[in-house]
């Protein structure tokens, strides 16, 4: 029988998973498949809590599922922790059965123990890197898009977290009802920033890119953008000089060859030049780290401020490692 045809009527979290969106989960395949039922279940438990004997800890665990279904989409031996604890059961094993013989261990395998321990090492300091990385490769197979600072950072924010959070539930701890309906809401959100596409979201992009007004609530949907098309997009149209004191860094400034957002501090050098400059100066040492690259996309863009921006230019001059170069090549960061 068909579950959504033999409802009798939808509730409002069931009417939280789209049409669109269930449409791209479909298209995955099996996996996506699992975490569509498992986002409706969650929905169809919280619209109708009462029929159950633990609503909340049930629809939590749903979620878990549904984000579990999609990081199962890539390879099973996707590097990360979980490749990297292999390695180094496999490198230990080897040379424990060596010590075991009374032989000596040859010291490539010790080199190898070492270099495994090191990985593993860097993999467990790298919270959630693993997943990050999953979804990186998800959406470079989907769009051919990499995750940038920005992505990155939401990814961790969104899908890092959920799956934390309701690790707990999973696995023991209880769940309150507004806990649950906010994380429901959230990882359906998280699913749709990463699986739909730029139509199904342009119109709901354009519109924060025009508030004049946007709230903290507001600078959460869009510092938690996954797709980097969808930043890029919402930077062309924003307006409002608030989003600098309300997106994070990792959304405004650029990377090492990069600047999604520069088409808004164009905008904004127009409106208000003493407000970016002195926004930029007071983030100098924050620009510096992101490289020369970085400090160049940034010199050239408040460059066009003209005069005001002279002692904020020097400055910036002072900082990178090679002064600008007028006769050189015209890919450079100063041209």
């Amino acid at each position: 029988m068909n579950l959504e045809e033999s409802s009798p009527s939808t509730g409002p979290f069931q009417a939280a998973v789209s049409a669109d969106l269930a449409e791209v989960l479909r298209a995955l395949g099996d996996d996506g498949e699992r975490a569509l039922n498992l986002l409706r279940d969650a929905a169809a438990i919280l619209d109708d809590p009462g029929s159950w004997h633990a609503p909340y800890e049930v629809a939590q665990s749903c979620c878990r599922g549904a984000i579990d279904s999609v990081l199962k989409m890539t390879p099973s031996d996707f590097p990360g922790i979980l490749a990297a604890r292999r390695r180094l059961a496999d490198s230990a094993e080897r040379v424990s059965d060596v010590w075991r013989a009374d032989a000596d261990v040859p010291a490539a395998a010790l080199d190898e123990l070492v270099e495994a321990v090191a990985g593993y090492r860097g993999e467990e300091e790298n919270a959630g890197g693993q997943r990050i990385k999953q979804l990186n490769h998800l959406l470079d197979q989907m769009t051919r898009q990499q995750f940038g600072p920005a992505e990155v950072e939401a990814a961790r924010e969104s899908w890092t977290k959920l799956h934390q959070e309701t690790s707990g539930t999973l696995h023991g701890s209880s769940a309150t009802v507004a806990e649950t309906h906010e994380r429901f809401h959230r990882v359906v959100a998280a699913f749709e920033q990463l699986f739909l596409g730029l139509p199904e979201r342009a119109e709901r992009i354009h519109s924060l890119a025009l508030l004049e007004e946007p709230t903290s609530s507001d600078a959460t949907e869009v510092s938690l953008m996954t797709d980097p098309r969808a930043g890029a997009y919402f930077f062309r149209t924003a307006t409002s000089g608030r989003w600098l004191t309300l997106l994070p860094l990792a959304r405004l400034l650029p990377d090492t060859a990069r600047w999604p957002a520069l088409p808004y501090f164009q905008r904004q050098l127009q409106r208000d030049a003493a407000g970016v400059l002195a926004w930029v100066e007071s983030h100098l040492s924050d620009i510096v780290k992101l490289g020369p690259g970085a400090v160049g996309l940034v010199a050239v863009a408040i460059g066009e401020a003209g005069m005001p921006a002279g002692p904020l230019l020097i400055r910036i001059v002072k900082v990178l490692p090679e002064p600008p170069c007028c006769c050189g090549s015209a890919t450079g960061p100063w041209t």
